[in-house]
């Protein structure tokens, strides 16, 4: 019998091929006031999990991704999830076309 850990951890590895979204890294390249759980939360966000499903992902309370939420609308001038979704994919092929430019 699987360990929970190891159950939660194939999960964690089955979901995690997220779009580019979940290289959070890049995400804070682009943005750069948001943290690198900010970027995490948004990755699970583009992927469609509730706060809830998001929370237990991440093993944290949904009011702290509530939180995460509220400080990510306030920072990058959004009103919804489906709004701060389609921001950061438009800032991150914009700025994906800027980098392509400079190379060419």
């Amino acid at each position: 019998m699987q360990r929970p850990e190891a159950v939660r951890e194939a999960h964690v590895q089955e979901t995690a091929s997220a779009p580019d979204l979940l290289a959070r890294e890049r995400l804070r390249r682009v943005f750069l006031g948001v943290t690198a759980r900010e970027a995490e939360v948004i990755g699970w966000v583009a992927k469609g999990l509730t706060n809830k499903a998001i929370a237990s992902q991440l093993q944290i309370s949904s009011r702290t991704v509530q939180k995460h939420m509220e400080r990510m609308f306030r920072k990058l001038g959004v009103r919804s999830r489906t709004e701060l979704v389609a921001r950061i994919y438009m800032d991150m092929a914009r700025n994906h076309n800027r980098q392509e430019s400079k190379t060419k």
